[in-house]
């Protein structure tokens, strides 16, 4: 027999020594669950082990949770650490609201919110700081004005600020001018925001000259139950309290005629009779109660809301959405957060053509007075000419001399000498101490919108208007009008210097 060559050999022996290999390999593997049986026999104990077992599991569980929320609050760091303030407010506002004791990430999540200039949601968590007793007083006023000087129109803050300070629409007004910060260095882009803000603040003015009333303003009724089965009294918010004791008890109220609703009405706040009678399942009456008295008073904004509620919980799209319009015009640019949020319950009554007309409108106003016309809404006469620049009456004086010399007033002959020695700042300065100090006397007007004219002085005017629409008396709408012109053309002046 003929041997085999030496490299057959050599193969044949390597192949030997891997199945070896592979054969001592598999019964190493096999040995080794064998060698470590303890976990599955802990398993298997007796019953007053496991008991115990059990009673261990609430201080892991407490302990797995401590852990959850420092990876929560780690999570937070990292965010800000990069810059992700998105991200951060939030990671932070889920644990806030699962921690609603912990001020101290409740004021972080406020600081953030601020940075980020996301005022609404920036008011939601102040409203629930002030309300702890360790944010009363002083901070709880610095940090509502300095979400203000944010948005100066914001409804959640000015509720907070007569609520909570006692402060009255104009004592706003007076401190948020007396706050804003010198912008003699604040270029172009500022100065547009800040007259943009104050022509609106006008504007506003002009159509609707009577203060807002936001006293009485509850919106927690549009999260209540609609269901007819749940009862009615889960619909409906209770009476709210009214300091005659004639109609305020334990009892619930009957069904009222209509001799009855007009005796209740008189002796108690419209509002508070609506919602008498909205408990005592009256919604019709309700509801012609509120419309009758938002033509009287259509300012007092918690009518509104209520109205609104009303509808909402009966399931009124088209009735809602043109209640909506109604306050939309009387709003007019302000409420921004008031106004969106109540849209966004609009929404979710169905399908409305008002719905996509509503959420572009900030900004372009002038589409109100067409839409409301369209739904044979009330108008307010003023509110059209803003929409007409045209028919607004140019009477300020385009020639040299802005106050004739011969005349008879003392501030004015002032102003004038004060001017003739070119001392233009100290001329404007005393027209303007006289015009605030006298609001509705219109002498001093004409000269002094000449003056802002032709100074180019955005940032002045802009303080100027704030300062007159925040005096308890307010000039003539022609006067009104006046400045409401020439702040839009120094608008479009800076724009294009932008």
């Amino acid at each position: 027999m003929m041997g085999l060559p030496l490299t057959s050999l050599i193969l044949i022996a390597s192949l030997v020594v891997l199945v070896l290999i592979a054969v001592l390999w598999k019964l190493h593997t096999q040995k080794k669950p064998a060698a470590a049986p303890r976990p599955r026999s802990t398993v298997q104990q007796t019953p007053r082990a496991s008991a115990g077992k059990v009673q261990e599991a609430a201080p892991a569980a407490s302990a797995a949770a401590q852990i959850e929320e420092v990876s929560i609050l780690d999570e937070v760091e990292i965010y800000l650490s990069y810059g992700h303030l998105e991200q951060a407010s939030t990671t932070l506002r889920w644990y806030v609201d699962h921690h609603r004791g912990d001020q101290e990430q409740t004021r972080r999540l406020l600081e953030i919110y601020l940075a980020l200039a996301d005022v609404d949601r920036y008011a939601e968590i102040l409203e629930r700081l002030c309300e702890h007793t360790a944010h009363a007083g002083v901070d709880c006023r610095e940090d509502i004005f300095a979400g203000l000087q944010l948005d100066p129109q914001n409804l959640q803050l000015r509720v907070l600020a007569e609520a909570l300070l006692g402060m009255s629409v104009a004592a706003i007004e007076a401190e948020l001018v007396q706050r804003r910060p010198q912008r003699a260095d604040s270029g172009p882009t500022l100065a547009h925001n800040a007259l943009a803000e104050a022509r609106q603040n006008l504007e506003q003015a002009i159509v609707n000259p009577e203060p807002f009333d936001l006293g009485d303003i509850n919106l927690s009724g549009f999260n209540a139950p609609t269901d007819k089965s749940q009862g009615r009294e889960a619909e409906s918010p209770g009476p709210a309290q009214d300091n005659r004791p004639l109609l305020v008890g334990e009892m619930s109220l009957g069904a009222l005629d209509e001799a009855e609703t007009t005796v209740v009405a008189g002796i108690i706040s419209p509002l508070t009779a609506a919602r008498q009678l909205r408990a005592a399942g009256q919604d019709d009456v309700a509801e012609r109660l509120l419309r009758r008295n938002l033509i009287l008073d259509p300012r007092k904004l918690a009518l509104h809301v209520e109205l609104l509620e009303l509808l909402y919980q009966r399931r009124q799209a088209a009735t809602y959405a043109e209640e909506l319009l109604y306050l939309y015009l009387t709003l007019w640019g302000a409420g921004a957060a008031l106004r969106h949020r109540l849209l966004h319950h609009g929404q979710q009554l169905g399908a409305h053509p008002l719905w996509s007309e509503l959420d572009g409108i900030d900004g372009n106003e002038h589409r109100l007075a067409p839409l409301a016309e369209q739904y044979g809404l009330y108008v307010p006469i003023t509110a059209i000419p803003i929409s007409s620049p045209p028919l607004i009456l140019e009477q300020i004086r385009r020639d040299n001399i802005i106050v004739a010399a011969d005349h008879d007033d003392s501030i004015l002959h002032e102003f004038n000498q004060l001017l003739d020695y070119g001392q233009v700042e100290e001329a404007v300065s005393l027209l303007e101490m006289a015009t605030i100090a006298q609001p509705a006397n219109g002498d001093y007007y004409a000269p002094l919108l000449e003056m802002y004219e032709r100074m180019d002085a955005q940032d002045r005017f802009s303080d100027f208007i704030q300062a007159v629409l925040a005096a308890d008396t307010q000039p003539d709408e022609e006067i009104m009008r006046q400045m409401f012109d020439l702040a839009e053309r120094l608008q479009r002046r800076t724009r294009h210097a932008i």
